[in-house]
């Protein structure tokens, strides 16, 4: 009440006043809860989708490198059979030589491609921007034969605890690989493992595959110049040629 200054009589006056009577209530403690909880649900099978063995982030990475593959493989044919059409009349070691220095100027005159003729097998192995092919002399057909190693070996890496010492892990992985070598580089720290004709490094920590690069083990071709025999002695004349090293040698 309040006073007219000029009667002196009270007044009434009247107030809204808005008393908060409970009936409008915020978010409980338990509503909040039960949100956390399926926002947690919600960013787990999320972080599955895209990191699991099969998720939305490795079937990326597949098939980029399948693209990869793809791609350094229709190089190497291609360069197989311009080297073919430029040197159709070269013995299969100097056809290598030829083959491998143009493989290494389109890969910016990179010593670790190889290119080496198998005069067993009657075929070249090449090395090349880390992958290994086999091209048969007969039938010109390119194969990338450790693709399917690769993809055992990284069965076996990705089914490795994430602890661990790296010893323990060459020892899990010798125990699934019967057939090959595991070893642990001293000064590297990487997983080593060999096969017959294959050689493969393991990062133990990120779990990254490459294969090593073979060594250059083209051979000098050997031809024969003349040869003399006697009753008592046999003479012969040869010529070698390294086509690694470009020496030419006659003893």
């Amino acid at each position: 009440m309040i006073y007219d200054r000029m009667s002196n009589k009270k007044i009434k006056t009247e107030k809204n006043l808005k008393i908060n009577t409970g009936k409008d209530k915020g978010i409980t403690l338990i509503a909040l809860v039960l949100t956390i909880i399926i926002l947690l649900i919600l960013a787990s099978i999320s972080i599955g989708m895209l990191a699991g063995d099969n998720g939305i982030l490795n079937q990326a990475i597949q098939a980029k490198e399948d693209t990869e593959n793809a791609q350094i493989q229709e190089e190497v044919s291609m360069t197989y059979m311009e080297v073919l059409t430029d040197h159709y009349n070269a013995n299969y070691y100097e056809f290598a030589s030829s083959f491998q220095e143009t493989l290494r100027n389109y890969n910016n005159q990179s010593q670790k491609d190889t290119v080496t003729y198998e005069p067993a097998k009657d075929r070249y192995k090449i090395y090349y921007k880390d992958r290994y092919f086999e091209i048969s002399t007969e039938s010109g057909n390119v194969t990338n034969v450790r693709q399917d190693e690769k993809d055992q070996i990284a069965n076996i890496v990705a089914g490795l605890p994430t602890e661990g010492t790296t010893s323990e892990k060459v020892d899990q992985i010798q125990q699934q690989l019967p057939d090959m070598v595991v070893t642990e580089d001293p000064e590297t720290g990487k997983i080593v493992i060999e096969g017959n004709e294959s050689k493969w490094e393991v990062d133990p920590v990120t779990g990254e595959i490459t294969e090593a690069a073979p060594e250059d083990v083209t051979p000098p071709e050997v031809t024969l110049i003349t040869n003399s025999v006697t009753s008592k002695s046999i003479s012969v004349k040869v010529t070698a040629t390294d086509y690694e090293s470009g020496l030419l040698e006659t003893d």
